[in-house]
């Protein structure tokens, strides 16, 4: 997923301040939400003046969206790096994509999921673009699995992913995680294991009860 065009006056420098502000604001963001936390709360926390805090975002709204994008781009980038590690096996790469996704989403704290859905629902509908962009790269793996005798040669592997990706969009929306008091994490690591032991031939189910995936 291409990020937003980044619209903060300055770019975090080589001082680390920069980069402790989006810390800092990701840590509050994540703690209490978006919509009670305030420039004053984040420059308290870094021990600045609300003038240095604006040479580098002009507003907490622009703060969010550079820290969500940044947030989005490192788990894209971890999770091509996985998928085109081959040094690794089918599942060791899945098992390391599945605790990615687990830190992910453990980032999707119940306060925040709440106001994204009231405030924010665009930066929802980025969150979404980026998973749908990781799927499509899942193929190169469940190719390798079929390869291996892991997973079911009889599987359409496109179909399997387009279903795949609806269930995330139904199951993993704020309206469905807060109704139902689930957790984001929790709910992506259920469908993860969902399809994944409905891929598993015997050989691929019999290795992945040794690795503690199934």
């Amino acid at each position: 997923m291409r990020t937003r065009e980044n619209k903060a006056v300055s770019q975090p420098d080589g001082s680390g301040l920069g980069q402790q502000i989006v810390d800092r604001a990701r840590e509050q963001f994540i703690a209490r939400g978006f919509n009670t936390i305030t420039m004053d709360d984040i420059c308290a926390g870094l021990h600045i003046s609300k003038k240095t805090l604006y040479t580098y975002f002009r507003s907490k709204e622009e703060l969010f969206e550079f820290a969500l994008d940044q947030t989005i781009a490192g788990i894209e980038a971890e999770f091509d790096g996985i998928i085109k590690n081959t040094r690794l096996g089918v599942l060791e790469r899945i098992s390391a994509l599945m605790d990615l996704e687990k830190r992910g989403y453990s980032c999707l704290s119940r306060p925040l999921l709440e106001d994204i859905r009231r405030y924010a629902p665009a930066a929802w509908e980025r969150i979404t673009a980026a998973k749908s962009h990781n799927l499509k790269e899942l193929s190169v793996i469940i190719d390798a699995g079929i390869r291996e005798g892991l997973f079911r040669p009889e599987m359409d592997v496109e179909m399997g992913l387009n279903l795949y990706e609806e269930l995330i969009r139904a199951a993993l929306s704020p309206d469905f995680l807060i109704r139902n008091n689930y957790s984001a994490a929790a709910v992506n690591s259920a469908i993860l294991h969902l399809f994944l032991r409905a891929m598993l031939t015997d050989k691929g189910r019999a290795t992945a009860r040794q690795k503690g995936l199934v």
